[in-house]
């Protein structure tokens, strides 16, 4: 399984369509009457749009469905072919997805006779004119899991349709959609840490996915993630809380230990030179102070590694950061325009 990357589906797709639409385009598709951007953006995108840039910073590489609507850097007819945004890590396909239509579309007429999903898709209100193209976005996006070999981040309701379709379908054999508690574990660190991004530019999610810190806290959060299905949960706590505290205590610890060799290196590196006045006293004290640095940097790596829970404050800092050389440039005489 790659991952780097994930399949992002409704409706953190919609959200991450309408963030671009607001930052890069004023808005202009969403102030369309159109059907189409209604169900592409979702009855309140706002609302998911804080997990969507999560996700779309925490992991390196994000695929979506293709849907008529702009991505950042587009060129002109890229919107019908392969799209691919390195920065952002945005992958598109529609080449791809004209390809499989055939495919696809045969399953989706099984899909309709199976009694299960018909009731899933009763109990989920979802329009009888509807009904057509979500289950082949379904699929299509089962089939970017399965050619990506990537898991899909999408919402429960849909990952019902999901699990059945892999449980009554063999040739998916591919552990597709990702874990609930992913998923789960993401909205709770958003709510616990507050964590706002309240961009008025796309250009301080390029600056937040090009720094190196935030990359490296990204990092360590999908390795938690990954670990989330093999913890051991008490009643008393979620799993949020189970992790956040496991990982403070462990941060602290390391970081204890490593406070104390570095301590015991100082303290040898003002010592030492006397030592060596001392016949083979010195060289002895210079071992030791090499020694107990490298201890105290293997703990601070060991504090670090547990510190997942940082990368709110990263990304905040990159964001305020951008928002502070914007207002200061845009001040700035030499910069204006005669």
């Amino acid at each position: 399984m790659n991952k780097d990357k994930i399949i992002l589906s409704f409706p953190y797709s919609g959200a991450l369509y309408h963030f671009v639409d607001k930052t890069l385009l004023n808005g202009k598709y969403a102030s369309w009457s159109s059907g189409y951007y209604t169900w592409l953006f979702g009855k309140n995108p706002d609302q998911w749009v804080p997990m969507a840039l999560t996700f779309s910073i925490v992991y390196p590489e994000i695929v979506l469905a293709p849907r008529d609507h702009p991505l950042p850097k587009m060129i002109d007819g890229e919107i019908q072919s392969t799209y691919q945004n390195p920065d952002l890590g945005l992958i598109v396909d529609w080449d791809d997805y004209h390809s499989m239509r055939d495919i696809l579309s045969e399953k989706v007429r099984e899909d309709m006779q199976d009694p299960v999903i018909v009731k899933l898709l009763k109990e989920m209100r979802v329009p009888s004119n509807s009904v057509g193209n979500l289950l082949y976005d379904i699929r299509y996006e089962l089939h970017l899991s399965q050619k990506h070999k990537a898991r899909l981040i999408c919402a429960k309701g849909r990952k019902r349709l999901v699990n059945q379709m892999l449980r009554r379908d063999l040739a998916l054999n591919f552990p597709s959609a990702a874990p609930a508690q992913e998923i789960q574990f993401t909205e709770k660190y958003i709510e616990f840490t507050g964590l706002e991004y309240n961009m008025d530019t796309i250009d301080d999610l390029y600056a937040i996915k090009d720094d190196e810190s935030t990359k490296l806290y990204a990092t360590m959060f999908r390795n938690q993630l990954d670990l989330l299905p093999k913890m051991e949960i008490s009643e008393a706590n979620t799993i949020f809380e189970q992790a956040a505290n496991d990982a403070l205590d462990a941060s602290a610890k390391a970081r204890k230990h490593a406070k104390r060799y570095s301590t015991g290196a100082d303290y040898l590196s003002w010592t030492g030179p006397a030592l060596g006045l001392l016949p083979g006293v010195g060289s002895v004290a210079s071992i030791a102070e090499r020694s107990l640095e490298i201890a105290a940097n293997i703990q601070e790596n060991t504090a670090l590694r547990h510190e997942w829970y940082e990368l709110a404050s990263t990304i905040s800092a990159v964001r305020i950061r951008q928002q502070f050389v914007r207002r200061v440039r845009s001040t700035n005489p030499r910069n204006k325009k005669p």
